[in-house]
This record gives C-alpha cells, structure tokens and sequence, in this order.
C-alpha cells in the first residue's frame, strides 16, 4: 500500500495526526473547516491495508465508508479543492473514495469492473 507522510498531510491539507497506532502503522486525522459544521474523521492503516472515514454533522454521525485491499492513498491539491483519494482493487472491481477536504468537506465512492 502506497500512501502519503504524516508530513504530506501536514504540508498539503494542513492536517496533524491525532492517534498513532505504531503497532498497526494506523494514523488517523480529523478534517473541519471554518465554515461548516461537516467533519471527517480519516485514518489507515498500511499494515491491514484499510482505511476509514467518518461523515459528521455537528457531531452527529452521518456516513461511514471504509475498506480493506487499499492499494494507494494520494492527496491531490489544487487552486480549486483539496482532495484525499483512496484506490482499492478486488477481484474483478476497482473502487475509489475521494474526500474533499477543501473548500467544502464532501465524501465520495464508487466501485466499476475492472475485468
């Protein structure tokens, strides 16, 4: 699994890691902004290959989205948004989740075969 630095997080989307499971490499970050109530909780592991995140409203849980056979973590930013992408393959399919992080927090998947 391929994934991005604690210091990529923080050079690119201004994210800390909170938690570190240093048994499991699991690090795990939480995503606001200033102008709205939505919050991501995110976090990975590379030793299980997995990830997870977590929708909230004003701590009121919304969506959880996570997975296992993660092959890639990236973090893409440009003038216009801020966005965590997470490649997963499985026999016969390819699935992505993207969070936005940035300007508006939003959380997106999809899963297509890939035969």
């Amino acid at each position: 699994m391929q994934y991005p630095s604690e210091q990529d997080f923080l050079e690119l989307l201004d994210l800390e890691a909170e938690i570190r499971d240093e048994g499991a490499l699991a690090v795990h970050y939480t995503i606001t902004t200033e102008s709205s109530p939505l919050q991501v909780e995110f976090s990975f592991s590379p030793v299980t290959d997995s990830f997870q995140a977590a929708l909230s409203h004003s701590s009121q849980l919304i969506s959880t989205i996570s997975s296992d056979n993660v092959l890639d973590i990236q973090i893409t930013k440009s003038a216009q948004k801020s966005v965590i992408c997470v490649q997963m393959k499985y026999e016969g399919m390819t699935s992505e989740a993207t969070i936005t992080v940035s300007p508006s927090i939003h959380m997106n998947w999809w899963t297509l075969r890939s035969s």
